[in-house]
């Protein structure tokens, strides 16, 4: 018993030496707690997909690389108020501008750089295609928009198909095409305004939350998982999502058509892929896909750099959203 008990003091005095390091020479590391902190309490709960934005809503996003002010309009969008005519970006945090001041997002020097007005409607489709189609039919083409570029993150976006199945899980109502009406995301939720991983215990453990040795360890975990999309062949669960996603874009499309709304996709590479020629498989498939549709795409993986990302958060630093936005107006600029 009392080898037992020395071999708990033991460990439990070895965590404690970890979190202390951890604290004193990584400070990059967070805790649940801290996080939760760093983030806007700007999400709301909705009725038709995984979340709202607070319209009005003003606070700050931090992080080891960056403090950003966000400011949200009536509408809850980030920018100016939305204008019937205006190009409308549709995505992720990408196009949101996590990490960057609003003036710096690859949307607002988009419309600076072709003079006309944008709206950027990052996080109103939630995180993923299912969600942009059902904003884009419910409010999206409301707002009657020029056009309609929707921005596909090859991280978010596509990870998830790698995850157990979720996508036709998570469509609570649908049309006579069986294609989403609502959609929830069985993955994450929105506690206390911010948005975590459904089920994730530590950020709501008073005590353990406050630990940066768990959250890290509960990171790294997390991390392990999703790099089937540059495993070729794809696997069949990897295939049938794409087969969905297809589906989704083919929608979204159709919706637009019927608006007499152009639709352009822009495919934006994930950090891990910039400089390297093995891992591009993700958008030589949905490149294929984008074509066979008929979807004008740009692919900005031959174009981003490395010191176009943050190099521990990998979202875009203002360079980066720089050069998606002069990538991007070249292209729309086109006849």
């Amino acid at each position: 018993m009392r080898r037992w008990g020395l071999a708990g003091l033991g460990l439990l005095l070895g965590l404690l030496l970890a979190e202390l390091i951890l604290r004193l020479f990584f400070p990059r590391v967070h805790s649940a707690q801290e996080m939760l902190d760093n983030r806007p309490a700007m999400f709301l709960a909705s009725d038709h997909l995984p979340f709202e934005l607070a319209p009005r809503f003003v606070g700050r996003l931090r992080g080891p690389e960056f403090r950003t002010e966000i400011r949200l309009n009536s509408q809850g969008y980030r920018g100016p108020e939305c204008v019937p005519g205006s190009i409308l970006c549709i995505g992720d945090s990408f196009t949101f501008g996590h990490g960057v001041e609003e003036g710096q997002t690859w949307v607002r020097l988009l419309g600076s750089r072709l003079g006309r007005p944008v709206i950027n409607a990052g996080y109103h489709g939630a995180l993923y295609p299912d969600g942009y189609l059902v904003y884009l039919t419910r409010e999206g083409l409301r707002l009657k928009p020029s056009e309609v570029v929707v921005a596909l993150f090859v991280g978010n976006d596509l990870d998830d198909a790698t995850l157990p199945p979720r996508t036709q899980d998570g469509w609570t109502r649908v049309d006579a095409e069986g294609l989403p009406l609502a959609t929830t995301d069985p993955s994450s939720e929105v506690y206390e305004g911010r948005l975590i991983r459904r089920g994730a215990w530590l950020p709501k453990v008073p005590l353990l939350r406050h630990s940066r040795l768990l959250n890290l360890f509960w990171g790294e975990r997390r991390r392990l998982r999703g790099r089937a999309i540059y495993e070729t062949p794809w696997t069949p669960r990897v295939e049938e999502k794409m087969r969905v996603l297809r589906e989704l874009l083919a929608a979204m499309q159709r919706r637009c058509r019927a608006a007499g709304v152009p639709l352009r996709v822009v495919l934006i590479p994930q950090l891990a892929q910039v400089g390297r020629t093995d891992l591009g498989y993700p958008q030589q498939r949905l490149g294929q896909i984008l074509r066979d549709l008929g979807i004008p795409f740009l692919d900005l993986l031959g174009r981003m750099q490395t010191g176009d990302y943050y190099a521990g958060d990998q979202h875009w630093n203002a360079a980066g959203h720089a050069r998606a936005a002069g990538a991007l107006g070249d292209w729309l600029s086109q006849p």
